[in-house]
């Protein structure tokens, strides 16, 4: 075959194709513009979304590893509700990601009706995010903190009812205790009381094992209100958690896409429309050539 013939014929064929579709431009233009006010009329009934993002600085695997696990808790939406009056939030309105630049940044996402309720529920959620994050940091220490205060009183109690017990009312406990969280000046201090009693060897072993236990408990007080006071420090700074960017007001929304909806509908009643051209060309009658007389 003639490269020259099939190109003219393939050349014909897309003629052909163009002057079918021309044939029923008003039908592809009328789908076409059906297609977009379709999209027009449902834009025009969708509430509009708005969208406002506020980002938190935050240190920790925990909260960057498992943001949903703090973020979207029941406890903090719930905290959450209390600090918008009550009213109810959605899940769905809400989301949490890592910056995909610094995982160390928070993204917190809000969505609303209004702009104004975007940007204040986004900001709120910040606001209680960080509060109840420095709450979830002190708690566990706090609670280790008052667990060894108890284990202190009740170690002192052992000691001074040895004391009372074996009548060593001599013994300056009070005076010890108060030197019970240094060791440097806690520790010479309780062997030179313990050497100048007079006790048979079990009633000293007695006293020495609850001296050790009150000893004890003591320097665990003194580590725990360390820690707290360490972590407390911290979160004054802003070195563990902070709001970095509060959300501003979004301008426009992001649904409805007017741009994508109407494209989207236009194409698909164009090619709707292109579809039902080619159908009627399939069957619409060959044309028969006049006969030469």
């Amino acid at each position: 075959m003639n490269p020259e013939t099939g190109a003219l014929a393939d050349q014909i064929d897309v003629r052909e194709f163009i002057v079918s579709l021309l044939r029923h431009w008003r039908l592809l233009a009328g789908l076409t513009l059906l297609g977009i006010l379709v999209a027009v009329g449902a834009c025009l009934l969708m509430p509009p979304v708005y969208e406002a993002v506020a980002v938190v600085s935050v240190e920790g695997d925990f909260f960057v590893a498992k943001p949903q696990n703090l973020w979207m808790s029941d406890e903090l939406l719930a905290e959450l509700a209390d600090e918008l009056g009550g009213a109810s939030v959605r899940t769905e309105a809400l989301s949490v990601e890592a910056d995909a630049n610094d995982p160390n940044l928070i993204r917190l996402t809000a969505r609303g009706a209004t702009w104004g309720e975007a940007a204040a529920l986004a900001n709120t959620w910040a606001a209680v995010s960080s509060r109840y994050s420095m709450d979830w940091l002190l708690s566990p220490r706090e609670t280790d903190l008052e667990s060894w205060r108890e284990e202190l009183g009740q170690a002192e109690a052992e000691v001074a009812s040895v004391i009372t017990q074996y009548h060593l009312e001599a013994f300056p406990l009070s005076q010890i205790a108060a030197y019970a969280g240094a060791e440097s000046a806690y520790t010479p201090l309780l062997q030179g009381a313990v050497e100048h009693l007079v006790l048979p060897s079990a009633q000293r072993l007695e006293l020495n094992r609850s001296l050790a236990q009150w000893r004890y408990a003591a320097g665990q007080v003194a580590r725990a209100e360390e820690e707290l006071r360490v972590m407390q420090g911290r979160i004054h700074r802003g070195e563990v958690i902070r709001i970095v960017n509060l959300a501003g007001l979004p301008e426009t929304p992001i649904r409805p896409r007017w741009g994508l909806y109407v494209g989207l509908a236009g194409f698909s009643g164009l090619m709707g429309g292109i579809l039902l051209a080619l159908m009627a060309e399939w069957f619409r009658p060959p044309r028969t050539a006049p006969r030469s007389s």
